[in-house]
């Protein structure tokens, strides 16, 4: 896939852990870091996953300023919902740990999506409808972008899914349904 296509779930390895953050870290001391990186690394990739982390970081920050409700308390209502979606780049973390982090917010994403979906049904004013239909429609791109695997538990699941649909198990293990 191109750039502008891959997921954040397919970039995780450009985001975190102590490779993705040296190479970062090399390429951006000025005048000999790029071509030190471009030397280690090899330049289409630093470049590439220079490109990953500031890509992560500017959807995120689209996302936190979507679901900000509330003008008045702007500072600290964007701060909390940073620290719970954020997603930046992370020096002491494995992808591991990041993969499960994005699992979390996908799921917390799921219940903010459901809550924004009952206020769109429920009677409430014509701009509170509106700010729901923007959460949502937020919350539906940021989960596409993220792209994360389906999950399954049961072979049942499995068999429910279109091929070629990117899947995983309970362990994490990544599968593609033939």
């Amino acid at each position: 896939s191109t750039p502008e296509t891959r997921t954040i779930w397919q970039r995780r390895q450009n985001i975190v852990g102590p490779v993705a953050g040296t190479r970062s870290a090399i390429n951006s001391v000025p005048g000999v870091g790029p071509a030190v990186a471009g030397a280690v690394f090899g330049e289409e990739e630093t470049r590439q996953a220079d490109a990953d982390r500031a890509y992560v970081e500017n959807t995120s920050r689209d996302l936190v300023r979507v679901l900000q409700n509330n003008p008045r308390f702007a500072e600290g209502e964007r701060k909390s919902i940073e620290k719970e979606i954020s997603i930046g780049p992370e020096f002491f973390k494995s992808v591991e740990s990041f993969e499960g982090k994005l699992i979390g917010i996908n799921q917390s994403l799921q219940d903010r999506l459901v809550d924004a979906q009952r206020t769109v049904q429920s009677n409430v004013s014509l701009e509170e409808r509106k700010r729901a239909m923007d959460n949502i429609n937020a919350i539906q791109n940021f989960r596409e972008k993220m792209g994360l695997p389906v999950p399954v538990k049961t072979e049942d699941d499995v068999k429910m899914l279109a091929p070629g649909t990117l899947f995983m198990d309970a362990k994490g293990n990544e599968y593609k349904k033939r």
